[in-house]
């Protein structure tokens, strides 16, 4: 939906300027081409030298064409190379500067204890020079902490992610017994998560390998925390009963039970009838704490058959431990969940790093994984803008024949798409840039782009050859002719992209990746153009006239 707009306003604005271009320019030509007063001889850049010197590295390269088909090679393999540090983000960036804090205290600590925990750490967040506001959660044994920036300081240089995330970290050390995990996110600290998910045959199996899954996963390369997700651990009394103490007594479980929750909870003051003979009962106790809830059931007792009353300790042994205040369960099998906190690495290389440790730990016990939606959605959308690129590439393809009448000519054409491309991929690496939505867009329309440039090129080229003159002289009259043409295309490209890249406003980080990807691409683009279509023509032409020597 986002992108919809976008590509439904670029479209309508091609063919209203096609409908410009073939109406209203030559009606303006017809009355204005004739002054001699609009800026004809105040040209800004000296493209008549610059031609006569595009005209000497022409004659150069036909000498010569294997050099310049040896560097556009050598610019390809760059390219692959710098395509290697490459990463991929799952969701557009964010032009907000935040930082996200989790909060880990101990198992069993209640939600009131966590809540006076947070109000600390929110005072000593609030006191931070850059911090605009704090947003808290607090539940259970955990909390987290939204920092909103001040943006004055980001667009003046005064903060950066690096210090700002160290700083947090040093002041956050001043609260003893608790855990801590920064996490900067925005545009200039677009840090990466994972969502993981275990399963297992049962929770304990979980709990069994937990320790030992967090460990490892910790020391994957490009993983630098990670948060285990799961509800604070409860406490819970165990109360194994002497069987044949209880048969002997003739105390039945029931009543055992009864009285065992009436020490715990207070016994029945009332009953709330309601319809359909449901029922709600209504117990009265004082307020306990945890010890004195056990004291009162070591003090205790449970009437026996002849009215006795037996002390529960005289049937059972207590005991107390923390179990998992949640059970979550996915395909029907529990689950635990973890979210790892990545560094600027690339999250699917950091995965398949992922998937070799934990099928390793994790043979043999029972227990399998799974990745979350970040994952799948980064595969999903590289699939689906390939398909869409390939799409694009194919349908201009068809249309190039349709124009060209040839089957070669176009493939001639489109052969500075992949040299764009890498031009981009340069550019990309070069800045830090992850490839996210607005990088695929900005490829499709590149391609389109750069060859819109080639065309302009070839059809002078054709056009010539097609009215008597030779192959050499139409390739360097054609090429020399239209070098104005496709610099000023490229340059009028480069300054409307121009605001985008140096923008640093709301959507900046939206659109700065898809002009780079635009500016850098045909530039690339363009320059392999102007030198490697003249020779790929001329070598076209050599090999047509081979073949047709030959079959003769």
């Amino acid at each position: 939906m986002l992108f919809s707009g976008f590509s439904l306003t670029v479209a309508s604005s091609l063919l209203a300027s096609l409908v410009a271009s073939l109406v209203f320019v030559p009606v303006l030509l017809r009355y204005l081409g004739n002054k001699r007063d609009l800026l004809s001889h105040r040209n800004f850049i000296n493209f008549p030298a610059l031609s006569d010197r595009y005209a000497a590295v022409l004659a150069l390269v036909k000498k010569r064409p294997g050099v310049v088909i040896v560097a556009a090679c050598a610019f390809l393999s760059v390219s692959m190379f710098f395509a290697k540090g490459l990463t991929f983000r799952e969701t557009l960036p964010s032009d907000s500067h935040r930082f996200r804090i989790f909060m880990v205290l101990a198992p069993g600590t209640s939600k009131e204890s966590t809540a006076k925990e947070a109000q600390k750490v929110e005072k000593i967040l609030l006191a931070l020079p850059w911090a605009a506001g704090v947003h808290t959660e607090a539940q259970s044994n955990q909390g987290r902490f939204t920092v909103s920036v001040k943006p004055r300081g980001w667009l003046d240089g005064s903060y950066n992610v690096e210090t700002t995330t160290e700083q947090i970290k040093q002041v956050l050390k001043t609260v003893q017994g608790v855990q801590f995990h920064v996490v900067p996110v925005g545009r200039q600290g677009d840090e990466s998560k994972i969502s993981l998910n275990i399963q297992g045959p049962s929770p304990d199996r979980l709990d069994g390998v937990q320790d030992r899954v967090t460990r490892t996963l910790q020391k994957v390369p490009g993983v630098k925390d990670v948060i285990v997700q799961q509800g604070n651990p409860a406490p819970v009394v165990e109360f194994p009963v002497q069987h044949e103490a209880v048969g002997f007594l003739g105390i039945a479980a029931k009543d055992m039970a009864y009285h065992l929750r009436s020490h715990l909870t207070g016994p029945v003051a009332a009953k709330i009838i309601g319809r359909e003979e449901s029922s709600t009962s209504i117990r009265v106790r004082a307020m306990r704490t945890r010890e004195e809830g056990m004291e009162a059931v070591q003090q205790g007792t449970v009437p026996t058959d002849r009215r006795e009353m037996v002390p529960f300790m005289g049937l059972g042994q207590p005991a107390v431990r923390l179990a998992r205040g949640e059970l979550s369960r996915e395909n029907r099998r529990p689950v635990m969940r973890m979210t790892l906190i990545l560094d600027k690495s690339d999250p699917l290389e950091v995965s398949e790093n992922i998937k070799t440790e934990l099928d390793k730990h994790l043979a043999g016990s029972g227990c399998d994984y799974s990745f979350g939606d970040e994952i799948q959605n980064i595969v999903r959308t590289k699939k689906e803008m390939m398909g869409a690129t390939v799409t694009g590439l194919v349908l201009i393809y068809l249309i190039l024949i349709v124009a060209t009448e040839s089957l070669v000519l176009p493939l001639l054409i489109m052969t500075a798409v992949p040299l764009g491309a890498a031009g981009a991929v340069i550019a990309l690496e070069s800045f830090g840039i992850a490839v996210s939505l607005p990088v695929y867009v900005g490829m499709m329309i590149l391609c389109g782009l750069i060859v819109n440039v080639n065309v302009v090129m070839t059809y002078t080229i054709n056009q010539l050859v097609r009215r008597g003159a030779s192959v050499e002289e139409a390739v360097a009259a054609g090429a020399q002719r239209r070098f104005r043409a496709i610099v000023m295309t490229v340059l009028t490209t480069f300054f409307a992209t121009l605001p985008m890249l140096m923008d640093r406003g709301a959507g900046s980080s939206l659109w700065s990746p898809f002009a780079l990807t635009i500016a850098s691409g045909i530039i690339s683009g363009a320059f392999f153009s102007l030198l490697i279509t003249p020779v790929l023509y001329l070598g076209i032409d050599r090999l047509r006239r081979r073949f047709r020597h030959g079959a003769s």
